[in-house]
């Protein structure tokens, strides 16, 4: 039977690069501050405003998610590395 290996500092790598990775995504709204005298129409800024607000969500939502992704991966990390701690203490 093959033995099961866990990296922990890979795992605890991937959930810091994550984990960064969520800030990153966030979108900057400064831009539509300006759209209807930039476009000259305001349909046209009111339609890239509603498509920007939702972009937002979305950006919102992903990094939420790897956030979460983070957590999973630190906290994998952490309960392979007790079991291994108590399974060598207790041969």
């Amino acid at each position: 039977m093959a033995d099961l290996v866990i990296d922990g500092a890979l795992l605890r790598s991937v959930a810091d690069r994550v984990t960064t990775a969520a800030a990153e995504i966030a979108l900057d709204a400064s831009y539509s501050a300006s759209l209807d005298a930039e476009l000259g129409s305001s349909a046209v800024a009111s339609a890239l405003r509603d498509a920007g607000i939702q972009q937002r969500v979305r950006a919102d939502a992903v990094a939420h998610s790897l956030l979460e992704v983070g957590a999973s991966a630190a906290a994998s990390a952490a309960a392979f590395e007790q079991t291994d701690r108590r399974l060598s203490g207790g041969l």
